[in-house]
């Protein structure tokens, strides 16, 4: 049982989410622990994602074009007037006691940042099976980790903790809490990743969606295309996706494993060539 007495404000950010919008903003409502603000930033959307957020007649923050997540994720906690600051992808939902079970970790002082696990609740599509398999890794068992990394997809952070770092980066696109993560460690600070607090995937994306985020995730950002880390991933592609596709009878997800260094490679030119998205 949770502790803390503290308010929390909670924020998602929307860019053309039209389709999620309304159960991820849902899934903050039902939530054991009241939040006493939510924020949501209308990222340039072009679909029907405002309308779709209007209709629970909570307050909207519209930038004026794609800002990007560091930018919006800076503008959230200028707004937030709380210490405990959640941060909910538009594509994602909580269980009901996420942020009953996340300020648990926050009794020790030391405690800056709290994530969870993410997952999807369907394995359907090509999509969702290898996305499921590479790049959730939900048949790997997962630990309580310390100090790995920082994602904000389902997140709680100290505002006190963020404030003391300067908070995200505003010119960075993607990658910003991982660079959040970096000055909070470095700041004497302890983030917590605990698998036990379950972040659901809730998107229908498409391959090559799937694949971008996978470069994302686990390649990081602004680096130059060299060939042997091309031919390293080839290498990997074959020895370990392929291997775990047919540990895991996705055959029809092989074909995507062995693109996936291809794409990667070609990806990496495309960002190199963008050098704006990232710096």
């Amino acid at each position: 049982m949770c502790k803390l007495k503290n308010k929390i404000t909670a924020y998602i950010i929307f860019y053309n989410n039209e389709d999620t919008i309304k159960e991820s903003i849902s899934s903050l409502l039902a939530q054991t622990i009241n939040i006493d603000q939510i924020i949501l930033i209308d990222d340039g959307s072009s679909d029907n994602s405002y309308s779709e957020a209007s209709s629970f007649n909570l307050p909207i923050i519209r930038n004026k074009s794609n800002l990007g997540r560091g930018f919006s994720r800076s503008v959230a906690h200028e707004y937030s007037n709380n210490e405990f600051v959640l941060s909910l992808d538009a594509t994602n939902i909580l269980p009901k006691d996420f942020i009953e079970n996340s300020l648990n970790w926050f009794v020790d002082e030391k405690v800056a940042a709290v994530y969870g696990r993410i997952t999807q609740r369907e394995k359907n599509t090509l999509s969702e099976k290898w996305r499921s398999v590479h790049l959730f890794k939900d048949q790997i068992k997962q630990e309580i980790k310390v100090n790995d990394t920082f994602i904000s997809y389902g997140s709680i952070i100290k505002k006190n903790s963020y404030n003391k770092v300067n908070g995200y980066n505003k010119d960075l696109r993607f990658n910003e809490d991982n660079d959040l993560g970096k000055k909070l460690i470095k700041s004497g600070c302890n983030i917590i990743f605990d698998p036990n607090l379950e972040v659901i995937s809730i998107s229908n994306e498409s391959i090559l969606k799937t694949l971008e985020r996978y470069s994302r995730w686990y390649s990081g950002y602004g680096n130059i295309p060299k060939l042997g880390n091309y031919l390293r991933n080839i290498i990997y592609s074959i020895k370990c996706m392929v291997k775990e596709d047919f540990k895991n009878k996705y055959y029809s997800c092989i074909f995507v494993s062995l693109v996936y260094p291809h794409f990667h490679f070609l990806y990496q030119f495309y960002l190199f060539g963008r050098k704006s998205l990232w710096k």
